[in-house]
């Protein structure tokens, strides 16, 4: 589990998940290519991962009219090697891989639903 301030987390990279050597361990692009003209991509506040599975929480502030408020989401992956030996995404799931995703994204709602994320902000 990645939380808002581990120093492992997208996008510094300065030790990333050795199973994605060279990569984003997030989204499996190269290391250096989120910073590529001083863009930064949005950042998790935490990702649960299990096997080949992710599921990555993120939040934003939303203004409509005078009113702001917290927006939060969920993106799910599944990672593989392919027959070139390069990590890619998917969008289909194996049977095994059934569990793992369920465990990621209850973990994930759990993390939203039990304020999980409000004490995360209330310890800073």
């Amino acid at each position: 589990m990645r939380t808002r301030d581990d120093p492992k987390r997208h996008p510094y990279h300065e030790t990333c998940d050795p199973h994605f050597p060279g990569q984003c361990w997030w989204c499996g692009r190269p290391k250096d290519e989120h910073e590529k003209g001083g863009e930064s991509m949005a950042q998790p506040d935490i990702v649960f991962k299990h096997g080949r599975c992710s599921a990555a929480v993120f939040s934003k502030e939303v203004t409509r009219g005078e009113k702001t408020f917290q927006v939060h989401s969920v993106s799910f992956q599944k990672r593989y090697l392919d027959k070139n030996g390069e990590w890619q995404t998917a969008s289909y799931l194996d049977v095994n891989d059934l569990p793992k995703a369920t465990l990621v994204l209850s973990k994930a709602y759990d993390y939203l639903t039990s304020g999980g994320h409000r004490e995360e902000e209330s310890e800073e």
